[in-house]
């Protein structure tokens, strides 16, 4: 899972809290954090189309992505979304 934000944007502070959710709850995820306004982060945005931030990108391991949230999100829709890219691993 990468989670991609920008320093500058209010909606990714939230991102920390999802943050340490996933890592206590789903520890068989393994979480990146990319900063938009890196050369990494620039990858992500044309790679993917990403157009807003945060954005939560679950990919598989070649880097397919499996599901995608954006913006600001809460606990449940992260577990909602962990299911649904889980269930397109077909784990």
């Amino acid at each position: 899972m990468v989670i991609v934000t920008a320093t500058n944007c209010h909606s990714c502070e939230t991102t920390d809290d999802g943050i340490e959710y996933i890592a206590q709850n789903f520890p068989d995820i393994q979480i990146k954090t990319v900063e938009i306004h890196t050369a990494e982060g620039a990858m992500y945005v044309s790679t993917y189309r990403l157009w807003r931030v945060p954005v939560y990108l679950f990919l598989d391991t070649k880097g397919r992505e499996l599901y995608r949230l954006e913006g600001q999100q809460n606990r449940n829709t992260l577990k909602e979304a962990i299911t649904i890219a889980k269930q397109r691993l077909g784990k």
